[in-house]
């Protein structure tokens, strides 16, 4: 991450339901899911101090993003150093990626949008990203620090990053395997991919490519049980499925 001036949308994931207090702008109905806040930093430091202080659990709270950041984890933060201020466009980009929600008001109170906050139930993938945000992001992963040391954001381009994909969860060396036929390497590049862009990769490979398959990529992105995608969300990734071509065939029972 570059201490560069810029724009960043921050990633934070809620893992419970409850209601906070955000300062004077109200109460906040959060819920499991993941959070992306649009902001830039054009002062001191760049978007590399801006962003370290909003991966840092303790600090006075001074924006509405600090009450929520101290309730949910970090996990990313999607950057640009281009000298235009984009963090106007990017919530208007934002507002119509699919599955995400406006948090109104929220963030945006010098300015016009209808809020820089917006919530999701899944995870969106760098091809979202890209698409919605421009090509020239980078991805910056939240690095959990050691007792005493500040948090360091990790920058993870495509092209880069490390970690054996067969260490995440619900993955192994075959799975591993196939993913390096698709130029997947690594864990970060993993992490920074739409699974169901890699699903569809993996199909085209090898056709008989379990649906498990794809509940582990999502869950190893995730880092959840893949069992637990397949119980909770399963409906919602067989209609993006069939919206793809897709969808499994239904196997009728013989009379």
């Amino acid at each position: 991450m570059k201490a560069a001036p810029g724009t960043y949308a921050l990633v934070l994931r809620s893992r419970r339901r409850t209601e906070i207090e955000v300062g004077c702008w109200g109460r906040l109905r959060l819920v499991p899911g993941y959070y992306l806040y649009v902001g830039s930093a054009f002062g001191p430091g760049g978007v590399r101090a801006r962003v370290s202080r909003h991966f840092r659990e303790t600090k006075r709270h001074r924006w509405h993003i600090d009450f929520l950041r101290a309730c949910t984890e970090p996990v990313c933060a999607w950057c640009s150093y281009l000298p235009d201020r984009l963090e106007h466009d990017w919530a208007r980009a934002l507002g119509r990626m699919a599955g995400a929600s406006c948090i109104h008001g929220f963030g945006s109170s010098d300015c016009g949008c209808d809020g820089h906050l917006f919530v999701s139930a899944r995870m969106p993938g760098r091809a979202e990203m890209t698409a919605a945000l421009g090509p020239s992001i980078e991805r910056c992963d939240y690095r959990r620090p050691e007792s005493g040391v500040s948090p360091a954001p990790a920058s993870s381009p495509m092209n880069a990053g490390s970690g054996s994909v067969a260490d995440l969860k619900g993955l192994g060396p075959s799975s591993a395997a196939a993913l390096r036929n698709i130029g997947i390497d690594n864990a970060d590049q993993l992490r920074g991919s739409d699974p169901f862009a890699l699903y569809a990769a993996l199909k085209a490979k090898a056709p008989g490519t379990s649906l498990n398959f794809l509940y582990a990529l999502i869950g190893a992105i995730d880092g959840i049980h893949w069992l637990e995608v397949k119980r909770s969300r399963r409906m919602e990734i067989l209609l993006r499925l069939d919206a793809m071509g897709l969808a499994p065939l239904v196997r009728r029972a013989h009379r």
